[in-house]
């Protein structure tokens, strides 16, 4: 992007994983990032390993990422935009009328995605 609009440098402003994102940006371009944002982000060198496979056999509490790379996720995500956004941008809803709390309790890998809002 930077390169398309001829511009040498930019400051990146991120939140949660934008935070890790723009702090990994600055360690990979650093001539390209001339300041970073990150906020709810606290700045972790890269690790001396890639934690990927060690994610895939035991996630954990996150669990989400690593359903987040599946083809199952992407299926579920862009069958339906409108009910995607209202999943992930939404107010809180006290009745919780129609909510399966047993399956809401599951991890996103487990469930694949049976939860309706």
């Amino acid at each position: 992007l930077l390169d398309a609009l001829l511009l040498p440098h930019a400051i990146f402003i991120g939140h949660d994983w934008g935070g890790t994102l723009v702090w990994n940006l600055a360690q990979q371009y650093p001539s390209r990032v001339s300041h970073v944002g990150a906020v709810c982000t606290p700045f972790f060198p890269q690790p001396a390993e890639d934690p990927w496979p060690k994610m895939l056999k035991a996630p954990g509490r996150f669990d989400y990422q690593v359903w987040f790379q599946t083809r199952d996720s992407q299926t579920e995500l862009d069958a339906n935009p409108g009910r995607t956004v209202r999943c992930m941008i939404r107010a809180w809803d006290d009745s919780r009328e129609g909510v399966d709390t047993a399956l809401e309790e599951q991890p996103p890998t487990v469930r694949r995605g049976l939860i309706n809002v």
